[in-house]
């Protein structure tokens, strides 16, 4: 596989099919190198960092609940939050370049972070943004993270769970 031939691979695609098939072949073995997930929540309120150990924890999968929603999603979802481009009708979400440069900089010392400890149980970093400002645009923030401090770091080791395919906890 030619994953395998790095120390750890960045997934920053916003496509749930395609990391899933990656977490899938992680766990089935056939990708041996660590994979970092990155991703964005709507206006930046919030961004993720997943790390996913091929040999201890849970898996991506095992932040998703039975319906398919993230668990740790720290923006309640909202239809709202999508728009559309004129010309091609692309679906997309806004984000604010002050937010994206703010995460960047978490997600990059994190990276580096991992590259030189080598966790070894999986985990998810979450980088809080600006949540009053979130608030004062009429959208919620989940229960979980209501009482978090604006530009926060939170990380949150994942372990298997009853509900994942891949990880079912016997």
């Amino acid at each position: 596989m030619y994953l395998n031939k790095y120390d750890i691979a960045i997934i920053a695609i916003g496509n749930k099919s395609t990391e899933r098939r990656l977490n899938y072949l992680v766990k089935k073995g056939v990708i041996e190198s660590p994979l970092i997930f990155v991703w964005m929540e709507p206006f930046g309120v919030a961004g993720h960092l997943f790390y996913l150990s091929p040999i201890n924890g849970g898996c991506f999968h095992c932040c998703f609940d039975q319906q398919g929603d993230f668990v740790y999603s720290v923006a309640k979802y909202n239809k709202d939050f999508f728009k559309r481009e004129s010309g091609c009708q692309n679906t997309y979400i806004p984000y604010s370049n002050l937010e994206i440069d703010s995460f960047i900089n978490s997600v990059a010392r994190e990276i580096l972070s991992c590259l030189e400890k080598k966790p070894k149980h999986s985990y998810l970093m979450t980088w809080l943004g600006n949540l009053t400002f979130f608030n004062s645009l009429g959208y919620h923030i989940n229960d979980i993270w209501a009482a978090d401090l604006n530009y926060s770091i939170h990380r949150k080791e994942i372990k298997k769970n009853n509900y994942c395919e891949l990880c079912k906890v016997k």
